[in-house]
């Protein structure tokens, strides 16, 4: 481990926001495609690959996200990873729109990623954060104007 890592909450950080995203949001990704790969291997029905990507996938990624900015490949590579998934590798089946939706309008409750981080984007928590003489990075979570 590198000395200028400092590791917060699970969440490393370092001073180069660049080997943030590298460290946070890739390893978060590949973290997530060995858990799907596990279950892949699983004879699972389309409702029971999306209940282990909403638990298993999503889940991981949500705790960065909703502290710190995501990187703009990130929701893509992330979409692709967990429709490969759902999908055993092959073309959609049923348009994406259609998986979104509730199980009472016919679809499977599937989350919409894009929507998912959106949403975290404007659900700020700190009001305001105190500056730092230097650059931290565990001290640049997002911030809002809604306080």
């Amino acid at each position: 481990m590198d000395a200028n890592l400092v590791k917060i909450l699970g969440t490393h950080f370092s001073y180069d926001e660049k080997s943030n995203s590298e460290l946070i949001f890739n390893a978060e990704l590949r973290k997530i495609k060995a858990k799907l790969d596990v279950w892949n291997a699983r004879d699972l029905t389309l409702f029971g690959r999306v209940v282990i990507v909403k638990v298993l996938g999503l889940s991981r990624i949500i705790y960065s996200a909703s502290s710190l900015d995501v990187p703009v490949g990130t929701v893509g590579t992330l979409k692709k990873k967990l429709f490969n998934f759902i999908w055993r590798n092959k073309e959609d089946k049923i348009k994406r729109i259609g998986l979104y939706q509730d199980l009472e309008k016919g679809g499977t409750s599937m989350v919409d990623v894009d929507l998912m981080f959106k949403a975290l984007t404007r659900a700020c928590w700190f009001s305001e954060l105190p500056k730092p003489k230097r650059f931290c990075p565990w001290t640049t979570l997002k911030v809002c104007g809604m306080f």
